[in-house]
């Protein structure tokens, strides 16, 4: 898989991360499993990122059959603009949690513990590139209320002034 977008011009420096899966499956019939899981495919996921800051949304899935033969190729990794990124921020980490407090109390969160994650946000320009903002994610975990309903787990972006 690496290879294959090694070929279609996928440089090996901009993956972050990379995640290798079964996909597996099992006949049901009338609620009741019918067979043991058996393999359908396997699937490569890759994720984008600068120096290792993940950029939001791209990455690469590669679904190749049991017999080796590729079956499918998901990509969505454009074009890095030649300027108007803006990669830094002269903010402290302090500053830098006391907005990630604001906004995750502007969206509505009042409780939970949130970890925070640099990320690049991609700005899609005219001629199909995108330009790379950095921003952190404050990332609310899943919880489950006491009336027993869950919550799906939440990111909030938050905006760092970068330049």
């Amino acid at each position: 898989s690496t290879a294959l977008l090694a070929r279609w011009g996928v440089p090996s420096a901009e993956i972050v991360r990379t995640l290798q899966r079964r996909l597996m499956s099992r006949d049901e019939d009338n609620s009741v499993i019918a067979d043991a899981p058996r393999l359908i495919d396997h699937k490569t996921f890759f994720f984008r990122g600068i120096n290792g800051v993940p950029i939001e949304g791209h990455r690469a899935v590669v679904t190749w059959g049991r017999d080796g033969t590729l079956r499918r190729v998901l990509l969505r990794w454009p074009a890095l603009a030649a300027s108007g990124h803006r990669l830094r921020t002269t903010l402290s980490v302090s500053q830098i949690r006391s907005r990630a407090l604001t906004s995750l109390r502007n969206a509505g969160e009042t409780s939970g513990a949130a970890r925070l994650r640099w990320k690049y946000v991609a700005t899609a320009q005219t001629d199909g590139s995108v330009a790379l903002t950095l921003m952190v994610g404050a990332r609310l975990a899943g919880s489950t209320n006491t009336n027993g309903t869950t919550e799906e787990p939440r990111e909030i972006d938050v905006d760092v002034s970068a330049r």
